[in-house]
Parts: C-alpha cells; sequence; structure tokens
C-alpha cells in the first residue's frame, strides 16, 4: 500500500494530497486555487474602489474652485476616511500577498469588507425606502450594488476558506 504524497509540488505548490482514501488527488488544489484566483479578483474589486474614493476626495481638496465643496466640509470631513481607505488598501494588499502565497490569513479581508459593505447598505437603504414609500431603482442602485459586492466577498472568502481547510494546504514562505 503506498502512502499518500503530500510533497510541495513545483513552484512552492500544495501538490497532491492524500484523500482519506488511500489515493491522491488534484481536484482538490485545483478548486483551492480556483478560490484563491476569486479571492485576488474580490481584493482587486475593493482596491480599485478604494483607489476611486481617495481619488475623489483628493480632487475634491485640490480644485477648491470646483463648486463640490463650498465650505471645506468634504476637505476636513474627508481626510479621517482617507486616512481609514489607506489603512484598508494597505490591508488589501497585504491580503493579496497573503493568498498569493497560499496563507490562511488572505481570507480575512473579504470576509470583513464583504459583512460591513453588506449590512452597510442595508441598513442605509432601509430608511430611504420607507421615507420614499418604496426603493426607486434610481435610488437603490448605488445599495444594492453595495449589497451584491458585499454578499459576494463574503460568499467567496467563506468558500475560499472552507476549500483550504479541506484540503490543508501547507503554509509556504513569503518570496
Amino acid at each position: 500500500m503506498s502512502t499518500p504524497s503530500t510533497a510541495p509540488g513545483p513552484r512552492g505548490d500544495p501538490g497532491t494530497r492524500g484523500t482519506p482514501g488511500g489515493t491522491t488527488t488534484g481536484s482538490g488544489v485545483r478548486a483551492a486555487d480556483r478560490w484563491r484566483l476569486a479571492g485576488l479578483a474580490v481584493l482587486g474589486v475593493w482596491a480599485v474602489l478604494l483607489v476611486l474614493a481617495v481619488a475623489l476626495w483628493a480632487r475634491i481638496a485640490v480644485s477648491p474652485g470646483s463648486g463640490d465643496d463650498v465650505h471645506g466640509y468634504l476637505r476636513l470631513f474627508g481626510a479621517p476616511f482617507v486616512l481609514l481607505a489607506l489603512g484598508i488598501l494597505w490591508w488589501v494588499w497585504r491580503s493579496a500577498r497573503h493568498l498569493r502565497h497560499r496563507r490562511p490569513e488572505g481570507w480575512t479581508l473579504p470576509l470583513a469588507l464583504g459583512g460591513v459593505a453588506l449590512v452597510q447598505s442595508l441598513v442605509t437603504a432601509m430608511p430611504l425606502a420607507v421615507s420614499s414609500g418604496g426603493a426607486s431603482w434610481d435610488a437603490g442602485a448605488p445599495f444594492l450594488a453595495g449589497a451584491v459586492l458585499g454578499a459576494v466577498s463574503v460568499a467567496v472568502g467563506l468558500l475560499g476558506r472552507r476549500s483550504w481547510r479541506r484540503l490543508e494546504v501547507p503554509v509556504s514562505d513569503p518570496a
């Protein structure tokens, strides 16, 4: 009876892991890698949104004559949110790096950002729907987009984490 292979494959890939029946399979590795790519894509979407938010604030802060910020409130109250966005952007970079190196810490951010986006969009949309007597599509579209992005982030985070836990991918050293 042969023992299942648990040696890493080329380029630090996890290789094949043994199944309870004693055979080796690459399908678990392929599934975990697909979820890893989905996690990297979700983190990429969050990174683009954060960069756009910082760029919007920078445009308003640099061009005070545009009429968007008459009293300077957006510059003043936007600065802490920009610092928070930059911190989250750094966390996105770290999470993407962890996912690239197959480290389970990379799944925390898609779960956290997705949960916050889902709850925030639903809680914000409820008063709008109640006050207008029913949400119109024009006013509800950003909230719906936030809820969908949040739900997708949470789903990818949960399913990706589960696929890695099922596979028991070994931790590799970041290069």
